[in-house]
């Protein structure tokens, strides 16, 4: 009696808990499954989600910097797609509210920095080099008044607008946008204003300080 009874007491012991648990058990049980499972479905969704948003701000970017590239050049304006492709990129990426702005990954930067050496590279000629040996002195000359120019302009800067000597020496520094701005990237200066200003000297020379030049070598010959 007392063996058949101990024996359906452990059977009820072994198969009662894995058919049906208690109702206080159970509940807490699944209250906690659920917060995990709530848990789990907002973690996975973000990072889906702020990938697709980065890949459409990527986009967004790249279709502005070449609307505003064909822009300008339509317009005839000279370093059009250079001047344009800077202009629209900005403002297809701050210029409209709600949207977050977008940093281009490493993968892009790397990409068009390569084109940009192909570009450059594919222009250059022996000739063009043994002419720069023979005016090596004034050219060196020059570069060097120019970067004791931006020595001074950099202190400035530093001294009266606490601006960071690395920030400040790039964005005074001679050199195309590109490159100084790669550098920039590379030695965690201000980006923002690096471009800034290197964007108002090229728009300058382009725009202002180019034609008239041009223009009074054309009337004098």
């Amino acid at each position: 009696m007392d063996g058949r009874g101990g024996a359906r007491r452990v059977r009820r012991h072994r198969g009662g808990p894995a058919r049906r648990l208690p109702r206080r058990v159970a509940r807490p049980l699944r209250a906690a499954a659920g917060g995990r499972a709530a848990v789990t479905s907002g973690a996975e969704g973000p990072g889906r989600g702020g990938r697709a948003r980065r890949v459409a701000g990527v986009v967004r970017v790249l279709v502005g910097a070449s609307a505003g590239a064909a822009l300008l050049s339509v317009l005839g304006v000279p370093a059009g797609v250079l001047l344009g492709s800077v202009l629209g990129a900005a403002l297809a990426n701050r210029a409209v509210p709600g949207l977050s702005v977008v940093q281009m990954p490493r993968g892009v930067r790397v990409v068009g920095f390569v084109l940009l050496g192909c570009v450059t590279g594919v222009q250059l000629e022996p000739a063009a080099l043994a002419t720069l040996g023979h005016v090596i002195g004034p050219l060196l000359g020059a570069v060097a008044v120019l970067l004791c120019l931006n020595i001074v302009l950099a202190l400035v800067l530093v001294r009266r607008y606490d601006v960071d000597p690395m920030t400040a020496v790039l964005a005074t520094a001679p050199g195309g946008v590109s490159e100084i701005v790669g550098v920039a990237m590379d030695r965690g200066a201000r980006i923002s204003l690096v471009l800034a200003v290197h964007s108002v000297r090229v728009l300058v020379i382009v725009l202002i300080a180019l034609p008239l030049l041009l223009a009074y070598l054309s009337a004098s010959s």
